[in-house]
């Protein structure tokens, strides 16, 4: 009988991973890449643009180091009725991989290519890609979509003004250009969120001009993307917000805070983080409602990698910066009640084959020499056979990577190697 994949990598009681030689281990990789080459699916994508039909506004969600078992439909006691209710009406991706940590996470979704190409391996702000790169926003830029971001791009920071979202397709910018903000100084200091004194680097910015703004970074997140959902209703739009919660280290305020007064005491802030993001996520869904957008929009949401600090990522072993499934399985739902059924997708699929797919949605090619792949097909018929393909994941600083192939992980770093069967 084959093991659940979280006896194996949840408890350290388990038996150990499956004893291989490396040079066991390498041919295997080999042989799952060659595989690889047949494809994802068995059918292709159908032409959703029909002659004189709007294309899909799209809008993807991002939250910073949020835990598997952070919202209420994973069985948490923080309250997340706006996420809830899009899970409950949506897809559940249970099997959505990501980077360990953010920068190559952010770089790996707008790219479609791994972060491994660009030599992103670490959440520095000194990463960039290269000039000219296409990225989700460019490519749908070209096809007539307006395109925003709002929240954090942390893939080149305020000390590289020639880096910044202007340069890779998005008409709007707005939020930190470096890996996070204070809450309410909304300054950055490398390798922290900044001090109480507003001491640290200004990355506060609109379309490249620093701000200074009062208001917690969530709320002023969400008033930027239901301003700019109201100035693109007549468009269709690329609209992509980040949020800085619940990262590590930050604080939200004592109103957030007593809503999360049920949870024990060293979690209420970090719950509250997450709580005021759902609040958020459903003023952003209210607005699209306000508008008559709703029919005509795909949300999808996840995080950048799993979490860490206070985050909870039970039952999956590890957390932010592993590579085991607490640190790459990413909480993820997309929701277009319109289009898609309600259900859940437990086929492995990679933050890489983002831009692919919503390429399909516009009816427009996209970019050569992609690693991912347009997913659209699968999340049609999530029930469907589809044919595996390997998913490449590269870790923290490049030391370890992590081949993913149907159900078996293959883990190599300078300790050894792993083989998992999930």
């Amino acid at each position: 009988m084959r093991k659940n994949f979280l006896t194996i990598e949840s408890h350290p009681t388990n038996p150990k991973p499956a004893s291989r030689r490396l040079g066991e281990r390498f041919a295997l990789a080999v042989y799952v890449l060659a595989l690889g080459a047949c494809g994802l699916f068995a059918g292709e994508t159908p032409a959703l643009k029909t002659a004189g039909a709007k294309p899909p506004n799209i809008i993807f969600i991002l939250a910073d180091d949020l835990g598997w078992a952070d919202v209420g439909y994973h069985g948490s006691a923080i309250p997340t009725p706006n996420l809830d209710r899009l899970a409950k009406d949506g897809i559940k991706l249970e099997r959505h991989y990501v980077s360990p940590v953010c920068s190559p996470t952010r770089a790996g979704l707008l790219t479609g290519r791994y972060w491994g190409r660009f030599g992103i391996v670490t959440p520095d702000s000194k990463q960039c890609l290269p000039e000219g790169t296409p990225t989700i926003a460019s490519v749908l830029k070209a096809a007539g979509y307006r395109t925003a971001i709002t929240g954090k791009w942390h893939l080149g920071g305020a000390a590289l003004p020639n880096k910044r979202p202007a340069l890779f397709g998005f008409d709007h910018s707005y939020g930190c250009l470096d890996g996070a903000a204070h809450p309410f100084t909304h300054v950055y200091t490398p390798g922290g969120q900044g001090g109480h004194d507003g001491k640290g680097v200004k990355t506060w910015h609109r379309n490249g001009e620093f701000l200074e703004e009062k208001g917690h970074v969530t709320d002023l997140i969400t008033q930027e993307a239901v301003r700019w959902i109201e100035r693109s209703k007549e468009q269709p739009f690329f609209l992509y917000v980040p949020y800085t919660a619940p990262h590590e280290a930050c604080r939200d305020t004592a109103e957030w805070i007593a809503k999360c007064a049920h949870l024990p005491e060293k979690r209420r802030n970090y719950a509250a983080m997450v709580a005021h993001m759902d609040d958020g996520i459903g003023q952003i869904v209210a607005a699209l409602d306000r508008f008559h957008l709703r029919e005509n929009t795909l949300i999808v949401f996840a995080s950048d990698n799993g979490g860490t600090g206070e985050g909870l990522n039970t039952p999956l072993r590890g957390a932010k910066g592993t590579l085991h499934e607490g640190g790459v399985r990413s909480v993820t739902l997309l929701n277009w009640p319109a289009r898609l059924d309600p259900g859940t997708l437990s086929h492995p699929i990679c933050i890489v084959d983002w831009l692919p797919t919503f390429c399909a949605l516009a009816g427009i090619e996209p970019p050569q020499d992609l690693d991912g792949h347009d997913i659209w097909p699968l999340l049609r018929q999530p029930n469907a056979p589809a044919v595996p393909r390997p998913l490449y994941l590269l870790g923290l600083g490049g030391k370890e990577s992590a081949l993913v192939y149907g159900d078996w992980k293959l883990v190599a770093s300078p300790k050894g190697s792993e083989l998992y069967d999930l």
